[in-house]
């Protein structure tokens, strides 16, 4: 999945995959408090029919809120590719950001 976002080749992709997964449990979409990520979860879903996991306290710190995002082997590029399509809408309206943890 990195190395298509990147547009690169996987084993040129796979520190960067691993150190995702190291820091943030493979779930890199995270928000700044538990109100934001509710609400981008409640997005998802009226919005685009997605259903994603608001993370908050007390099974993370405050302030490292996140979406659970849980694909299975049913879920195809379509609608992978969709999931992407709605994050890139409601990141920006919920300053939901990604990776960079503070």
């Amino acid at each position: 999945m990195i190395s298509d976002a990147l547009q690169c080749a996987p084993d040129r992709a796979g520190p960067l995959s691993r150190l995702v997964h190291e820091k943030t449990g493979g779930n890199p979409f995270f928000a700044s408090n538990p109100e934001q990520c509710k609400e981008a979860s409640d997005l998802l879903l009226a919005e685009h029919g997605i259903y994603v996991q608001p993370i908050n306290y007390p099974t993370v710190p405050p302030g490292t809120e996140r979406l659970r995002i849980t694909p299975t082997p049913y879920h195809d590029d379509r609608l992978i590719d969709s999931l992407a399509e709605a994050l890139a809408k409601i990141m920006p309206r919920e300053g939901l950001w990604i990776i960079d943890q503070p």
